[in-house]
């Protein structure tokens, strides 16, 4: 987060913050009008076919035209402050020579800071990374396959456990009101009495979703790989028709580690990283635990990967379900980073709590 106080220099210049840009304009618009469109496509709490793929569609222009809206709202109050800023630099030193390198620095870093951040809009890759996952996620067509490894905090080329989670729309039915889903949480036996907890949490023994399995390495990797195979390759002409997808959050680092261990993935196979998605339209990374919070989504006994893999997948099905992020008001881009920022200043905070305590009980073993 940037240490300059925009706040303060919008109200000491008299120049309008993005988001009161954004109000005066709803003022004189028509409200969101996205909700009346339910019965022109005879919504009933589940659609299929043609009737999703308009129902994705209007959402999608919907959204693109307030994401337009507001990065426009962003570049418009942006330049007004810089150059506000600049009049008020320029009245008290009329001559450039005049201008201290403290005032000229002062203004590039406003500058800096005040610049937009939304970068997903209509026309941009990210957008198109978005409009992809909401499809994905929402016309209830592609396999979603959720992998996430823990390793050794001493040791990161020791991987320790994985996490597979599996949502298959083959698997569910149309009317459902929860997504079926299949966890499985593989504890490596070699690995088994290597702990973290000194700079990640221990969670290796707390799989809430099933049995975790203790295996050789060498099995751990054949079950990984047969489920990758079953999952993730289209076997016949009827399972093309599905598409498929690797979820994960910070999804690169899992299939290193996966690669490290021989385990083959598809060629290509698409990737929904619900960590790079937050980074592309918020503009901010963030960790699983915020991202939890922010969606509401309850949680317990991070950093077990069985149980990661089973939130990472909840995480997605929420933040591109068309349903929730309307409730949530995950559309509204100032709101979402607003919040994000509060759990970031939380979690610091626990985290500080923790080491202090750490320190404490390290004190008192001496």
């Amino acid at each position: 987060m940037s240490d300059i106080d925009l706040d303060s220099y919008y109200e000491a210049l008299g120049v309008k913050t993005p988001e009161e840009i954004l109000k005066d304009w709803e003022r004189t618009s028509p409200p969101r009008k996205f909700g009346d469109n339910s019965e022109e496509i005879q919504y009933n709490g589940y659609v299929r076919n043609q009737l999703a793929e308009k129902l994705v569609a209007l959402y999608l222009k919907d959204l693109g035209s307030i994401l337009k809206k507001t990065y426009i709202a962003q570049k418009k109050s942006h330049v007004a402050l810089v150059q506000r800023f600049e009049e008020e630099v320029f009245n008290t030193c009329p001559f450039h020579s005049d201008v201290t390198p403290s005032d000229a620095l002062l203004c590039d870093r406003i500058r800096d800071a005040a610049k937009p951040k939304l970068q997903c809009y209509p026309g941009r890759s990210e957008w198109k990374k978005w409009k992809n996952a909401i499809e994905c996620i929402n016309l209830k067509k592609t396999i979603l396959f959720c992998v996430d490894l823990e390793a050794y905090e001493r040791d990161t080329n020791i991987v320790t456990e994985i996490g597979i989670t599996i949502y298959d729309p083959r698997e569910n039915f149309d009317h459902s009101v929860l997504p079926l889903t299949r966890s499985f949480h593989f504890c490596v036996e070699e690995a088994y009495d290597l702990r973290n907890g000194r700079f990640v949490d221990d969670a290796k023994d707390n799989f809430i979703f099933d049995d975790s399995q203790i295996l050789p390495l060498d099995e751990v990797v054949e079950l990984v790989q047969n489920l990758i195979d079953k999952y993730l390759i289209p076997h016949n002409r009827a399972e093309h028709s599905w598409k498929r997808a690797l979820v994960g959050h910070g999804i690169s680092g899992d299939i290193s580690w996966l690669e490290s261990l021989d385990i083959r993935l598809p060629n290509n196979v698409q990737t929904l990283d619900t960590q790079k998605l937050f980074e592309n339209m918020y503009g901010r990374q963030s960790s699983l635990k915020r991202l939890l919070n922010l969606c509401r989504i309850p949680h317990s006994y991070l950093h077990n990967a069985g149980n990661d893999s089973y939130y990472t997948l909840q995480l997605l099905l929420s933040m591109c379900d068309i349903g929730t992020r309307i409730k949530l008001d995950l559309d509204n881009w100032h709101h979402v980073r607003r919040l994000e920022e509060n759990l970031y200043c939380v979690e610091q905070l626990e985290k500080q709590g923790k080491r202090k305590r750490n320190r404490g009980n390290n004190f008192s073993q001496r």
